[in-house]
């Protein structure tokens, strides 16, 4: 009843650790956010209050689904963005690729390389394959799912939008049925535009969760790449920060 389920939503963040260890784990930035407004949460802050209101609503919405249907994760974020904020939609150009197009593209990719380099493997342990606008996932799914034998290679995503790095992290994690392979998967938060990618990669101990992101996210984007793939977001509007940080693709766009 609702009662109950208020304090179960309540008590989630006191145990978000414990309830998914390695994969929330991999949310670094979520991570950071979430020590930052521990002790808020236990005080009586008007984040505190918030929270509260909003596990109180949670306690009485009933979902109702089909446990045999295969949830479309994709087709869901999708729908709750164009409600939630349709202007963020359209400037972020999030529009998810349907499962369809992104299986079709993988496989023509994988026929291409097959006739044309013959020599050469998708999968290999030491290929980089990267979607740099992944939303929720669907072209790194795509990339596992035709995985069958050889060396695993790294995929990697890079989004923008921390809902769909979040559910593209969750549905990895569903989907993947070894662990080495999950390890290998990386979905990493930043702006694939930004010249922060183009900065050295720092070497130090104890860096904060945001700086251990975007030194992933640079350590991953240096070449040699094997595969860009996926379905790049289009927009007939500028969200890029002003500032120092797109001097890069602003004098490329120039």
């Amino acid at each position: 009843d609702p009662k109950e389920r208020f304090k179960i939503i309540k008590s989630y963040w006191s145990t978000l650790h414990k309830l998914n260890g390695d994969y929330f784990k991999e949310l670094k930035p979520f991570e950071a956010i979430f020590d930052s407004l521990n002790s808020e949460i236990n005080s009586t802050s008007e984040i505190s209050i918030w929270y509260e209101e909003t596990a109180s609503f949670l306690s009485y919405v009933n979902v109702i689904r089909d446990d045999q249907s295969i949830i479309d994760y994709h087709g869901i974020y999708e729908t709750f963005l164009k409600t939630f904020s349709p202007s963020i939609r359209f400037d972020f150009g999030a529009f998810y690729t349907p499962k369809e197009l992104a299986e079709f593209v993988t496989k023509l990719i994988i026929k291409i390389i097959s006739k044309e380099f013959p020599q050469f493997s998708l999968y290999n342990s030491n290929n980089k394959l990267i979607d740099p606008c992944c939303g929720t996932g669907t072209f790194i799914e795509q990339l596992y799912e035709n995985f069958s034998v050889g060396d695993f290679p790294t995929l990697i995503g890079f989004e923008i939008l921390p809902g769909p790095y979040a559910l593209s992290q969750y549905r990895m994690s569903m989907i993947t049925d070894q662990k080495e392979h999950l390890d290998k998967i990386k979905i990493i938060l930043t702006n694939t535009l930004s010249d922060e990618l183009e900065n050295s990669v720092i070497e130090e101990e104890n860096l904060n969760s945001f700086q251990e992101e975007i030194n992933n996210a640079r350590k991953l984007s240096e070449p040699p790449i094997t595969l860009v793939i996926g379905n790049p977001p289009s927009s007939d509007s500028s969200v890029r920060s002003e500032g120092d940080k797109f001097a890069i693709i602003d004098n490329l766009l120039d």
